[in-house]
């Protein structure tokens, strides 16, 4: 959704007929249940709780959250296609980049390889916090007070969180030499690990900025962005790794170049694509100096978001550790059958972003419209990943071969195509159950839930592996993806069904 900074909703509660209007301090006629208590901009730096009548962005949300479900799931879809196209062009510049690496030096690309298993959970882990501000911006609206001073205490946030995960990229080498990586491949990384550090820096800016972009409702700048760092990034690419203009390549160090010099020019898109929206609706930031309340409470969403990824990371990592003791084969294969979940799954990412300011809004206007407005982002995405799901599967015989000639690794990921599918589905609903949570500024619960989940298969998949193969691998992936729906969605039945102090707004 680009222009419309204050998307709309169903007008109907999540139980009875709703109403037009959500009154200040009271449950919404007909809700049968209190509103949620919502803390904004002005509550988190100490300022007098403001009155509906003292704040016309708060009005103007409250009325954006009426109208019809064909235009909650509208307003759905049209923020989430820039946001897909987005990620997606992303992600096949990042392949883009290893495959040129891999053209030019097989070392080369072990070094990368190593630098990297470090540099994208730290990046998203970075990107994970960020997504913390988006109902905060939501919830501002048009006010004209305390929009820029959440985003400024956005950007402060995702800098603190980005400084661990440049430290952590910055340590790779003796990370590595901990980890019994030989000394030859960690000869190679150079500079790598430093300029990958700068650049967990930079992500931390442009996702503070994309960030605040979701939350305002204006997600086309977002996918500027990631088409300029795509665009940089396949141009570079080549030229830094083999060499041009009678310059020598630079291998590794090259591909980290072209990785930080794509992040910069995608930060400075999204930096000013935020500046032009936060200018068209009159902001200013209120107060002088960093507010630490301000950064700690983001932080409060934001770190179980962090804590959510590497969770989910390091679960996957030890899926591989499993797949790998099945066979080299199987090791392939489960990589391959990895990166079609990832590029699948970007589709579950962009339309639970794209529902995050919708259910922020309503929460800010009383709550009556959080499960509906939910349950829409579902079904908008189950819909986007059927549709890709039945791509991949029509493109099979084309796209799995891309990845290895070796008939037996793409015989085994033909194999494994009804069970990728699946966890694709399984794994994308509760994924927008849990940005759901995000825009309920209630990230803990849905935390809980994957450490649960991703604990017990990390304590299974080794004897799985060993008796049941690759299948049965992904079969226990498929159910514990099963079983994070179902604990997704007691949480957000829990969340939503709790009854809190009256509404008071900022």
């Amino acid at each position: 959704m680009d222009s419309p900074s204050r998307p709309g909703a169903d007008t109907a509660s999540p139980h009875h007929g709703g109403p037009d209007r959500i009154e200040e301090g009271g449950p919404a006629p007909g809700s049968g249940s209190t509103p949620y208590r919502v803390e904004t901009a002005s509550a988190l730096h100490g300022e007098r709780p403001r009155t509906a009548d003292e704040e016309p962005g708060l009005r103007a949300s409250r009325v954006a959250t009426t109208g019809s479900g064909g235009s909650t799931t509208r307003r759905i879809v049209r923020a989430a296609l820039p946001l897909s196209l987005s990620l997606i062009v992303t992600a096949v510049a990042a392949l883009i980049n290893t495959a040129v690496l891999g053209r030019h030096d097989t070392a080369a690309l072990a070094a990368f390889t190593v630098a990297m298993a470090v540099y994208l959970p730290a990046t998203a882990a970075v990107s994970g916090a960020t997504r913390g501000v988006m109902p905060f911006v939501a919830a501002r609206g048009t006010d004209q007070g305390g929009l820029a001073t959440v985003v400024r205490d956005g950007l402060l946030s995702a800098l603190l969180v980005g400084l661990f995960g440049a430290a952590a990229t910055a340590a790779v080498g003796g990370l590595a030499r901990a980890g019994g990586v030989p000394d030859a491949t960690i000869a190679r990384l150079g500079p790598l690990p430093l300029i990958l550090a700068v650049a967990v820096l930079v992500t931390a800016v442009g996702s503070s900025a994309s960030a605040a972009l979701v939350g305002l409702g204006r997600t086309r700048p977002v996918l500027y962005g990631g088409l300029a760092g795509a665009l940089i990034t396949v141009t570079l690419s080549p030229a830094l790794v083999f060499g041009f203009a009678g310059l020598p390549g630079l291998g590794a160090v090259g591909a980290g170049a072209a990785v930080l010099i794509a992040v910069i020019g995608n930060a400075l898109v999204t930096m000013v694509g935020l500046r032009g929206a936060v200018t068209t609706v009159g902001s200013r930031a209120t107060g002088t100096g960093p507010a630490l309340r301000g950064v700690v409470t983001l932080l409060r969403v934001g770190i179980p978001l962090s804590a959510t990824v590497l969770i989910k990371f390091a679960s996957l990592g030890v899926l591989a550790f499993a797949a790998a003791r099945i066979g080299t084969a199987a090791s392939a294969a489960h990589g391959i059958a990895v990166s079609l979940v990832n590029l699948a799954f970007t589709m579950a990412v962009a339309v639970g972003q794209a529902t995050v300011p919708l259910i922020a809004r309503d929460a800010a206007a009383g709550g009556a419209r959080s499960r509906p407005i939910a349950w829409a982002g579902v079904r908008v995405g189950v819909l986007a990943l059927t549709v890709v799901a039945s791509a991949l599967a029509a493109c099979r015989d084309l796209l799995i071969p891309l990845f290895s000639a070796d008939v037996v690794v793409t015989a085994m990921v033909a194999g494994l195509l009804p069970w990728i599918l699946l966890v694709v589905a399984a794994d994308g609903m509760q994924a927008m159950l849990g940005f759901a949570l995000i825009g309920l500024r209630r990230t803990v619960p849905s935390m809980i839930v994957l450490a649960a989940g991703h604990g017990l298969l990390v304590l299974l998949c080794l004897p799985i592996a060993a008796s049941a193969g690759l299948t049965g691998l992904w079969a226990a992936l498929l159910v514990t993806n099963l079983l994070l729906c179902v604990g997704q969605v007691v949480a957000f039945r829990r969340v939503t069904a709790r009854p809190a102090p009256p509404t008071t707004i900022a």
